[in-house]
C-alpha cells in the first residue's frame, strides 16, 4: 500500500481583526494582529513538523479587501516560509477580492444582447 498523502487545510485567517486588542507600544500594531499571525506561525510549524505533502489555504487571509502593507508583508513572510518547503495551493476568499466601483447593468450583459 502506498504512503498516505498528508494534506493540511486551513482558511479564514482574517488578519486585521483588531477587536479587543491593545496597541503594542513597541510595534504600533494591535495585539490582536499579533495573535492572528502567531496562529499562522503555529499552522506553518505544524505543517513542517508533520511533513505535510500539500497545504491548502481556502481564502480570507485578511479582514478587509485592502489590508495594511504590514499585514500583507507578515502574511507573505509566513506563507513563503511554508511554500519554500511544501507546495501551497491558495484559493481566493470573498475578503480577498478587491471591491468594484460599480456593477455592470444587467441590460448591458453580452448574453442579454442576443
Amino acid at each position: 500500500m502506498p504512503d498516505p498523502i498528508r494534506v493540511l487545510h486551513f482558511a479564514d485567517l482574517h488578519v486585521g481583526m483588531e477587536n479587543y486588542g491593545k496597541l503594542d507600544p513597541q510595534t504600533g500594531v494591535s495585539s490582536r494582529i499579533g495573535d492572528f499571525l502567531a496562529r499562522l506561525d503555529n499552522i506553518v510549524d505544524y505543517a513542517l513538523q508533520h511533513e505535510a505533502d500539500l497545504v491548502i489555504f481556502a481564502g480570507d487571509a485578511f479582514k478587509t479587501r485592502d489590508p495594511e502593507p504590514t499585514q500583507q508583508r507578515e502574511f507573505a513572510r509566513r506563507i513563503k516560509r511554508l511554500a519554500d518547503r511544501v507546495p501551497v495551493f491558495m484559493l481566493v476568499g470573498n475578503h480577498d477580492i478587491p471591491g468594484t466601483a460599480a456593477r455592470a447593468p444587467y441590460d448591458q450583459c453580452p448574453a442579454k444582447r442576443d
